[in-house]
């Protein structure tokens, strides 16, 4: 008797957590995914130009490749690969970084060219 009033027993509290709403309701969700943020240093980037290539491909001169180092500063640029390296990690976004990085060293050729063009000036006068 006792085996079938335990069943009896189990049978019902199956049938009213079945028949709960709230049962019902929550039996068929799941957790939400966790949703990791990006590393921070995901966007950021490193640009690395080899400065001897560089002078070659835009014509700079000695003087104005000494300028432009002047310009950029000695912790951008590393003597023993002989490298000017930019980072970027000022926006959200790899792309915009990539950019800035981008647009720094078209302003530091062109504060080359614009100082080789000033001594030149000089020297025809």
């Amino acid at each position: 008797a006792s085996l079938s009033s335990a069943q009896g027993l189990a049978d019902r509290v199956a049938v009213k957590r079945e028949a709960s709403p709230l049962a019902a309701a929550v039996s068929g969700l799941r957790p939400p995914p966790v949703l990791m943020a990006d590393h921070p240093a995901a966007s950021r980037v490193v640009l690395r130009v080899h400065v001897g290539e560089l002078c070659e491909e835009v014509g700079l001169s000695g003087e104005g490749l000494q300028h432009l180092l002047r310009v950029a500063g000695t912790r951008r640029y590393e003597g023993t690969t002989g490298d000017l390296v930019l980072l970027g990690n000022r926006y959200p976004a790899r792309e915009e970084n990539r950019r800035w990085c981008l647009e720094r060293l078209h302003m530091l050729l062109e504060e080359a060219h614009s100082h080789e063009q000033q001594l030149q000036a000089a020297g025809k006068q």
